[in-house]
């Protein structure tokens, strides 16, 4: 079964086109509502609303390549509808990546860990940087190396490996052995590479 061969005959290039527009017109709304630095939000200072960009792709990739869309059922897209799946999941990405970047990094690690990863921690330290928006900004990029190592790893392992070595258990083995592992390689990269420039 030739699926490249398929794909080229049933592609369409004018709703192509008009997919390409929409996304277009739809990234640059978000980014004049949040990253603009003149209005509303102001979330582009340039780190801290990168951060939340990175943290919600994160969270995508997590719930899709890492979990496999669990705890959701496997036949959530026939049951649901492929736009109430959709919306559930971008919802359900969006209140994970506030969980991990304001409780997790923010307000565990950041506290009782690795202070770097909290902007109040740098700010109680002292030193350098022991200003809101440095701190923040500082805070922000340690938190973009992390997820680019996740990302990496995530990406790598869904690839490379699939559900290996956990192809015989159930749906919650895989996602959590999976998590844990990704976790663990993620964090052993982001030592190596990313840890001393912070």
């Amino acid at each position: 079964m030739d699926t490249a061969a398929e794909t080229k005959n049933s592609f369409n290039y004018v709703f192509g086109v008009i997919n390409l527009v929409a996304v277009f017109c739809i990234v640059w709304l978000l980014w004049y509502i949040f990253m603009n630095p003149n209005t509303i939000m102001k979330l582009y200072t340039p780190m801290y609303g990168f951060s939340l960009v990175v943290g919600f792709l994160a969270a995508i990739v997590l719930l899709n390549n890492v979990a496999g869309a669990y705890p959701f059922p496997e036949t959530a897209t026939e049951t649901m509808g492929p736009a109430t799946r959709g919306l559930l999941m971008t919802g359900s990405a969006f209140l994970l990546m506030l969980f991990l970047v304001y409780i997790f990094f923010w307000g565990f690690i950041g506290k009782f860990g690795i202070a770097y990863f909290s902007p109040q921690s740098i700010i109680a330290s002292g030193g350098m940087g022991a200003e809101i928006f440095n701190a923040r900004e500082n805070a922000s990029t340690a938190i973009v190396y992390y997820f680019t190592a996740f990302l990496w790893i995530a990406i790598f392992w869904s690839t490379g490996f699939g559900k290996w070595p956990w192809q015989n258990t159930s749906r919650g083995v895989i996602a959590w052995s999976r998590l844990f592992a990704v976790i663990f390689f993620s964090g052993i990269i982001y030592t190596v590479l990313f840890h001393p420039h912070i």
